[in-house]
């Protein structure tokens, strides 16, 4: 069990809705084939302490479904579609939580707030801006510096 430096269960605090890891275990356990309602129910129980929404049970159920390291039995015949998790290998959960490998500038890109991408895209225009006035600025100085000249 991994502990937070204030000794809480980790697990406990950081996450709260009902994993994909949870779901497939419980679906590999049990072999049976379930809607994502009648799991959502079962899970509720199984797990009082997480939130268990029955569409977030379904989109996960999907995702493990399409999956080529899955092996799931969807029945269509029925609505709502049933599932059954064969097996689930896992580098299902390795793949979601391998750090990916982006140069670091694209990843500063990827880690700015909307308002960090508003204000670095305005940039070269405040840049632009103040060019021209300082050129303007410049041109009058000097353009009043020759006329009082002639």
């Amino acid at each position: 069990m991994l502990l937070n430096w204030q000794g809480r269960h980790f697990m406990e605090i950081n996450h709260s809705r009902i994993t994909s890891y949870e779901i497939a275990d419980y679906m590999i356990r049990t072999k049976s084939l379930l809607s994502a309602k009648e799991l959502a129910a079962i899970l509720e129980k199984e797990y009082p302490h997480l939130d268990v929404d029955k569409r977030d049970v379904y989109l996960r159920l999907k995702a493990i479904s399409v999956s080529k390291y899955s092996s799931v039995l969807i029945d269509d015949s029925t609505r709502p579609r049933r599932f059954q998790i064969h097996s689930l290998n896992p580098e299902f959960f390795r793949r979601s939580r391998a750090p990916r490998r982006f140069d670091e500038k694209l990843q500063n890109e990827l880690y700015m707030t909307q308002d960090e991408k508003e204000r670095r895209e305005h940039q070269p225009w405040v840049v632009a801006r103040q060019l021209f006035n300082k050129v303007v600025r410049q041109h009058r100085h000097y353009g009043n510096a020759t006329s009082a000249r002639i």
